[in-house]
């Protein structure tokens, strides 16, 4: 009876646990179209555990004001793809011509304000977004990543032994300072948040699972003081664990948590994909009660009992 006993008990206990894993699912963000002027918002497929999914990705910044005070979110007015990757163009950009278009940054309009661009991930179910990564970082001209030395003092061409200044030819630092120059904050929002005119204070205080702010990493090896290529390029890692469908990914906002060497103003990205996690499986629906369950036990004991009487 007692051996008897012992397996209807793990088989109950494989039957009420289920078996519940994770899927790591990698979206890239290359082959999306770029739909021209006002185009600022594109939506991708993916499966899980045999069903098709969604998450919807929009552009979004504080820009509803751009006289010098702008508390609320508006979405963007356009997104632009680089070599695969996202940059925003955010209200004020179109209207004052200040800021940089070309990427999701913080970068402050002369000293005046800053806008924070960001990403909304919104999901047709839960994930846990794990990490982000981007085609081009702020200080880095990734057209010309092969021409970007390790431990030069210039970010530019050369060739034929000249050096050619680029457009970011001003921040005259190295490949290595770039990358450290850059953090990126990651908010886990409560299902289904309304980002349009809300503010980052309430999102802070009451529509906020979770937040964190990561440093951007490169996988980059150099060879001779050149950078060659790699397989992941520029990347940031999500430094907590969430579950929700709805995820922001925005150039570093301290609001949403810092760390020491941890600055604002020179932090801009733009997006080429994610990777997040997903339930493979979920617990049978069908399960016992627990009532059912001890009947079936006990009618189990009484057929040992039975059986060993007999012998």
């Amino acid at each position: 009876m007692l051996d008897l006993c012992k397996k209807a008990t793990v088989c109950g206990f494989l039957l009420l646990t289920g078996n519940v894993l994770a899927s790591t699912e990698t979206l890239t963000f290359e082959n999306v179209v770029d739909g021209g002027s006002n185009f600022n918002e594109f939506v991708l497929e993916y499966d899980s555990n045999g069903t098709t999914q969604t998450v919807s990705v929009s552009a979004w910044s504080d820009t509803a004001d751009a006289q010098y005070s702008d508390p609320y979110i508006r979405e963007a007015a356009d997104i632009d793809k680089f070599l695969g990757g996202w940059s925003i163009v955010n209200q004020d950009e179109t209207k004052t011509n200040c800021g940089y278009g070309h990427s999701a940054d913080n970068f402050n309009c002369y000293g005046s304000w800053t806008d924070y661009d960001f990403f909304l991930l919104e999901f047709s179910e839960e994930v846990t977004l794990d990490q982000a990564t981007f085609s081009w970082i702020n200080g880095i001209d990734v057209n010309n990543y092969q021409n970007t030395y390790e431990n030069g003092e210039k970010v530019g061409v050369i060739t034929n032994g000249t050096y050619t200044p680029d457009e970011h030819d001003y921040y005259d630092i190295t490949h290595q300072q770039a990358v450290e120059q850059n953090e990126v904050s990651f908010v886990a929002l409560n299902n289904g948040t309304d980002v349009n005119g809300n503010t980052f204070d309430n999102i802070k205080n009451n529509q906020m699972i979770d937040s964190g702010s990561s440093e951007v990493m490169t996988d980059y090896v150099f060879s001779n003081g050149k950078a060659l290529t790699s397989s992941t390029g520029y990347y940031a890692d999500v430094g907590f664990t969430a579950s929700s469908t709805t995820w922001i990914v925005s150039a570093f906002n301290s609001m949403f948590g810092t760390e020491a060497g941890m600055s604002e103003g020179d932090d801009g990205f733009k997006l080429s994909g994610i990777s997040f996690s997903t339930p493979v499986s979920k617990p049978p629906a069908d399960i016992p009660e627990p009532s059912t369950f001890l009947i079936m036990l006990g009618a189990l004991g009484l057929l040992s009992r039975r059986s060993s009487l007999q012998s």
